[in-house]
C-alpha cells in the first residue's frame, strides 16, 4: 500500500512540474474557475483559512475558464484522478465487511491533507466510536472493488488512519 502512495506522490510532482505550478492555489484557482463554467453553477464557495485566500478567491470573480486551465484539469484527471476519491459517492461502503465509514474518513483526511485543518480532522477522526480504517490493512478490499472510479480505497484509507491518529 505504501508503494502505491509514493506513486501518487511521484505522479503530484510530475504533474507539478508539468504545468509550471509554484502552488496548490494554481490548481485550486484552474478548478474554481471550472466550477464556475458550468452553467448551473452560480457561485462557489470554497474553503478560506485566511485573507490572502480570500483576496485570492476575490480575484477570480469575473474570469473565465482558460485552454490552458481545461489542459491543466484534464492531466491533472489523467495522471491522479484515480488517487481522489469522491468522498460522497458512497459506492464502496455497503461492501466493507467491517462497517467502516469510507466517506467519512475521507472527509476527514482530505481536510487534514488539502484543507490544512489537521487539529480538527484529527479530533472528529478520535470521536470516531468504531470502524476505524485500521480494519482496512488487513482487509481483502471489497471496497475497491465496488468503486466505479478505480480509486485505491485501502491505501488512502492506510494513509488517512496514519495522519488521523494520535499515537
Amino acid at each position: 500500500m505504501a508503494r502505491e502512495y509514493e506513486s501518487f506522490v511521484a505522479r503530484a510532482d510530475e504533474f507539478k512540474r508539468l504545468h509550471g505550478l509554484r502552488s496548490d492555489a494554481d490548481a485550486r484557482a484552474a478548478a474554481i474557475k471550472f466550477v464556475l463554467a458550468n452553467p448551473a453553477v452560480h457561485s462557489a464557495c470554497p474553503s478560506i483559512n485566511t485573507f490572502d485566500e480570500l483576496e485570492t478567491f476575490v480575484g477570480l470573480s469575473g474570469q473565465k475558464l482558460s485552454g490552458a486551465d481545461r489542459s491543466m484539469l484534464d492531466s491533472y484527471e489523467n495522471l491522479l484522478g484515480r488517487f481522489y476519491c469522491r468522498h460522497a459517492c458512497g459506492m464502496c461502503e455497503p461492501s466493507c465487511p467491517n462497517q467502516v465509514p469510507v466517506n467519512t474518513i475521507m472527509r476527514y483526511s482530505h481536510y487534514f491533507e488539502a484543507h490544512g485543518r489537521e487539529r480538527h480532522a484529527i479530533q472528529e477522526y478520535a470521536s470516531l466510536h468504531s470502524g476505524k480504517a485500521d480494519a482496512c490493512l488487513e482487509c481483502e478490499g471489497p471496497c475497491e472493488s465496488a468503486c466505479t472510479h478505480h480509486v485505491p480505497v485501502r491505501t488512502l484509507l492506510a494513509r488517512a488512519h496514519q495522519n488521523l491518529t494520535l499515537a
